[in-house]
């Protein structure tokens, strides 16, 4: 082969590699992607979808809370899959993290006021999410 034909295959393979690192960094991994209804206020954050089906993806919020405690209030059905949320404080301390499977109301650990982040990872998830964060 010569060296402009190895050239070419080198930078497409890179092209291709790049390509590929940009859709894996991606949030969502496969299946349809969700929109959920968000509710955001200072100290006061609302989750909810419709039925899901079969849904694969990461959604990552910013909210301020000026407070160091919060309540989170579970209300799912997960017939299938897995969704769990974490929460961290200003410092990126995790403060709680929980499947959402479980229904009721919890008492997050105490954090430092300011922007915490909320994750909300959703595994071949099938069902319908519904979780409120408020201080107490």
């Amino acid at each position: 082969m010569s060296a402009k034909l190895m050239d070419g295959i080198l930078i497409f393979s890179l092209m291709l590699g790049a390509l590929s690192l940009i859709y894996a960094c991606g949030k969502t991994i496969n299946g349809p992607q969700i929109d959920p209804k968000i509710i955001s206020e200072t100290n006061s954050f609302s989750f909810q979808t419709d039925e899901l089906s079969n849904v694969t993806q990461v959604l990552e919020f910013s909210e301020k809370f000026t407070g160091d405690l919060v309540d989170v209030v579970q209300d799912c059905e997960v017939t299938e899959g897995d969704a769990t949320i974490i929460i961290t404080d200003a410092r990126q301390k995790e403060l709680y993290r929980s499947h959402l499977h479980s229904h009721g109301r919890f008492m997050a650990q105490k954090g430092m006021p300011g922007q915490w982040r909320i994750v909300v990872a959703i595994e071949n998830c099938s069902g319908r999410l519904d979780f409120q964060i408020m201080q107490p």
